[in-house]
């Protein structure tokens, strides 16, 4: 009587034991092709704070980031490469070879807008989604203390 209970107990977990095996099994096939990939499904965005409101996009060496200022005074903008920073969200700098603005400079009035184009080293790959921190260097109205306004941008590279 007593090894038909431990005959009983052994069938039960191994029955068991095989089912959570394939579950499993399965669970790795799927993060291994991607399917489960969060990052597939995060939203594009981008977001400037209090200071701008932003749209962006980026290809794998440059980022197009047209900034709106969202203060009631102008603020200026500094095109001077070694102030910015860009970071990937896995804490990877970026080097920053180039700033450039449309209409010429980094004069934005209030409610008004301009696009920045960031030549940096490489991003990742085409088509790879990637969250981007970027400091901003600005100064506002007529002061001349640099302040920096971080815009957090996901998008994916073309």
């Amino acid at each position: 009587m007593r090894f038909k209970r431990s005959q009983a107990a052994l069938e039960f977990l191994t029955t068991y034991g095989w089912a959570i095996l394939v579950v499993l099994v399965m669970i790795g096939a799927l993060a291994y092709f991607g399917v489960l990939n969060p990052s597939k499904f995060a939203q594009e965005r981008c977001a400037g704070g209090s200071i701008f409101s932003c749209s962006a996009s980026a290809t794998t060496t440059n980022i197009t980031l047209e900034l709106t200022n969202q203060l009631p005074e102008k603020i200026t903008v500094d095109t001077d490469k070694d102030k910015w920073s860009v970071k990937l969200a896995n804490g990877t700098s970026i080097t920053v070879s180039s700033v450039t603005v449309s209409g010429g400079s980094g004069v934005i009035q209030p409610s008004a807008h301009k696009t920045f184009t960031i030549d940096t080293s490489t991003l990742g790959n085409a088509g790879d989604k990637v969250k981007i921190e970027i400091q901003v260097p600005y100064t506002r109205g007529e002061s001349s203390l640099t302040q920096k306004a971080t815009v957090e941008v996901i998008t994916t590279l073309g």
